[in-house]
């Protein structure tokens, strides 16, 4: 008891009344000094609900499966702990479980390993586990029925506009923009074709190490020694930030929902309830980060090892993404891949898919093959046109044979939604390579083929998931001898078939058409010795560089044409058609050049090969389509002389054969380093950057027929991007019509550029007309001067 102080007693006080002399005295001393802890004896417990409606018969095995489960992810149960209230249920009051079932663990370090690994797990398909503390259950009952919004969160902050994101899109000229990065300055600019760019937005110090897009263009990421600035609409406000110390490399999702940092250096420790910083105590330590973008919130850290965080050895982008953003997922240790679940941010069936040794693997960019609009108007014609004396067995059509078209309708879509391909590198003499896909979240492989002495390879698919082509570097028995083969899956048709290509050669680039059924590559004929090693023979060297360009070919029936003759002459020629199984063809190849890259336009048909960074700028650019006109043209001309061309898969009859590719330049930017098609696939931009070369740095703009338009020097360039565009919103119907009427539209854009033209011109005149006034007065002046000269000196 604390010291007597009886002065301030009041001198009536009974001290015989115990209530009265302990409101007088103060216990507090004796109350710390015995005071007794507190015990929660309720720590090791857990409540699991979503579990199986059981009876009593039914329930000891339920308890010996739960607790299996509970043991593989190292939770020890207590012998006796179990306890699942039980209720008569229907007429003869059969004793039934409720759903929950009560768990006491050994130790608290269980329960809460129980309640991190376990929560939400899959016990079932019908069934799955939510975990809460024992003693949460009073806190969760005590919550009101009515949600008070304002007693619970406060007033909500201010509602702030922050424009709209895609006002670029509405240029009445159809213009794309461009950032540049130059000394310490961003500037954001429109490309004008053959005039100097304009400049939209520039500021000093945006960003203190690079700049990046948005994968639909919507916002422009600045990178800081704190972390990510975000920025969009028209005045190119300033979003969002994302505190992230030290950050070095960052990658946004497809559909631009979530952004993931990477920083060498780790998060460092907040204590319990500090928010101050967006992670907390669970984030220490951690080196990667994902984001949500509107918001900003920190969704998960995940922590990597010692030897992944040397900067150098960062695979990136660590995480792949499905193509609707539904999973993410990375290869770990070269052991498994761990595929996560957005937005949950949760490991997918709560386990990894174990592949020993797997080094490579990618998502399937899934793209239905038709508009829902297309493809019930093409259902609905099919059924129109259908007769009832049309044989259908085995889905033929007339004559018993099933047209190419009818074929290729029923192969669209073969491919799950979500496919992951893989590959494992052989591993012994008696394991062959494996290249397989797998379709998730039922890890069923659906395709798998086996390659002898793969020892390595890269996955490629094509941008609209039509193939899938794998680049395996590959040795014979002995080992001495080395070389590639493609592998390429047609995803689009029965059973995925696979053709090989072998080259003796290194490929040193690879590409697919975007819209088309090509891809291009460049080998070289150097090989690695004691005087050149891999990293210079990727580079290339002038003349001992080949241009290829490939195409797949899909099954398809070829029939002869029936000639007169009735009924059966025409049964006869229906009997002669033969299956054509498809394959890959060489189209072209350009050798002893000095290239090194190759580029595609995002629309297909136009290709440029070129030799960037130590073979000077050489671009060369082609038209791989240009065959298909020249046919197209010389079959309507007409002529004697009749050959039956094929030209990127479609046979065209004409007067005389054609030239499949042609070339449509050859040119360079001298020094050039980097090389990028506009959004549109109208426009080239080449540049040359200081951290790669740190003289003549500027950029160069071509249209696709390798034409110079403009010039422009910057000094200390750095970066220049083009601002992405998200994918149109017309149907394929609609883009079809505007194809085969693009000669109208065409003549719009004509008469728009001819009145541009001409209102530069009309300024032109009215500049020197401006020009010339003005030398008239000055000239008029200038007599007027000499003849008052001229009279002084008279009259003197």
């Amino acid at each position: 008891m604390a010291p007597a102080d009886f002065d301030h007693l009041p001198l009536d006080l009974d001290l015989a009344d115990d209530a009265a002399l302990d409101a007088a005295l103060d216990y507090s001393d004796l109350e710390a000094q015995f005071a007794v802890p507190e015990v929660d004896h309720f720590e090791t417990v857990l409540v699991v609900d979503g579990v199986p409606v059981v009876d009593e018969a039914k329930r000891d095995k339920l308890f010996s499966v739960i607790r299996k489960q509970f043991a593989k992810e190292g939770v020890r149960i207590k012998e006796h702990g179990f306890d699942m209230p039980m209720a008569a249920t229907g007429k003869g009051g059969k004793l039934m479980s409720k759903g929950y079932v009560f768990i006491d663990f050994e130790t608290p370090a269980d329960a809460d390993l129980a309640l991190k690994n376990l929560q939400l797990f899959k016990f079932d398909k019908a069934h799955t586990f939510f975990l809460n503390r024992f003693k949460d259950v009073e806190k969760y009952a005590a919550v009101p029925d009515e949600w008070d919004e304002l007693a619970a969160v406060g007033p909500l902050p201010p509602f702030k506009e922050q424009g709209f994101f895609r006002d670029w899109l509405l240029d009445q000229a159809a213009r794309d923009q461009i950032a540049v990065f130059n000394k310490n300055t961003v500037s954001l600019l429109w490309s004008n074709k053959d005039k100097a760019p304009e400049v939209v937005h520039e500021r000093e110090g945006w960003t203190e190490g690079y700049v990046a897009w948005s994968p639909k263009g919507s916002f422009l990421a600045s990178v800081h020694r704190m972390g990510i600035g975000l920025w969009g609409n028209a005045a190119m406000d300033r979003l969002t930030r994302f505190h992230h110390p030290g950050v070095r490399f960052l990658d946004f999702s497809p559909l631009e929902t979530y952004l993931v940092t990477f920083s060498p250096e780790p998060l460092p420790q907040v204590a319990a309830g500090d928010t101050s910083k967006p992670w907390g105590p669970e984030s220490a330590g951690h080196h990667v980060c994902i984001w949500h973008v509107r918001t900003g919130r920190l969704l998960r850290s995940f922590a990597l090892t010692a030897e992944e965080i040397a900067t150098k050895n960062v695979p990136w982008p660590l995480f792949k993404w499905s193509w609707d953003e539904k999973y993410f997922a990375r290869i770990v240790a070269n052991a498994k891949i761990t595929v996560y679940e957005a937005p949950a941010m949760a490991l997918l069936d709560k386990k990894s898919i174990n592949l020993p040794g797997v080094t490579e693997f990618d998502w399937m960019p899934y793209t239905p093959d038709e508009d829902e609009e297309t493809a019930a108007k093409k259902k609905a014609e099919e059924a129109a046109s259908s007769t009832p004396n049309t044989p259908t067995k085995g889905g033929k059509g007339k004559g018993g044979k099933k047209g190419a078209a009818g074929a290729a309708n029923e192969k669209r879509n073969l491919t799950p939604a979500h496919v992951l391909a893989y590959f494992v590198p052989q591993t012994g003499t008696d394991n062959p390579a494996q290249l397989a896909l797998m379709s998730l979240p039922t890890r069923q492989i659906i395709r798998q083929k086996q390659v002898f002495f793969g020892l390595g390879a890269k996955i490629h698919f094509h941008p609209a998931g039509d193939y899938v082509l794998f680049k395996v570097d590959r040795t014979n028995r002995s080992g001495k001898a080395s070389f590639v083969s493609l592998e390429v899956f047609r995803l689009r048709e029965k059973d995925f078939p696979a053709d090989s290509v072998e080259f003796k050669e290194i490929i040193t680039a690879f590409a697919w058409e975007p819209t088309g059924n090509r891809f291009a590559v460049v080998t070289t004929t150097d090989t690695p010795n004691a005087d050149i090693d891999i990293k210079t023979v990727l580079a290339g060297a002038p003349g001992k560089m080949t241009a290829h360009i490939y195409e797949v070919e899909a099954a398809h029936t070829e029939a002869p044409v029936a000639k007169r003759g009735g009924a059966g002459a025409a049964a006869a020629a229906v009997a002669a058609a033969k299956t054509v199984p498809g394959g890959v063809q060489l189209v072209k190849s350009f050798d002893r050049r000095a290239v090194n890259s190759v580029f595609w336009s995002p629309k297909g048909r136009y290709v440029v090969f070129a030799g960037l960074r130590n073979l000077q700028g050489v671009l060369e650019f082609f038209d791989v389509d240009a065959g298909l006109d020249a046919a197209k043209d010389a079959a309507a001309a007409g002529g004697a002389k009749v050959t039956t061309t094929v030209v990127n898969g479609t046979e065209v009859t004409a007067s005389k054969s054609v030239e499949r590719v042609a070339q449509l330049a050859n040119t360079e930017h001298h020094g050039a380093t980097d090389l990028a098609w506009d959004p549109t696939g109208r426009y080239v931009l080449s540049t040359v950057s200081m951290w790669a070369k740190g003289a003549d740095n500027g950029m160069y703009l071509w249209d696709v027929r390798g034409t110079l338009l403009n010039k422009s020097p910057r000094e200390a360039l750095k970066q220049a991007l083009w601002r992405p565009r998200p994918p149109t919103l017309l149907s394929k119907a609609k883009l079809k019509h505007i194809r085969k009427n693009i000669k109208s539209y065409a003549r719009e854009f004509e008469i728009a550029d001819a009145a541009e033209s001409s209102e530069l011109g009309a300024a032109e005149v009215e500049r020197r007309r401006g020009l010339f006034n003005d030398w008239i007065k000055f000239r008029s002046q200038a007599l007027l001067a000499i003849e008052a000269v001229e009279e002084v000196e008279t009259v003197m």
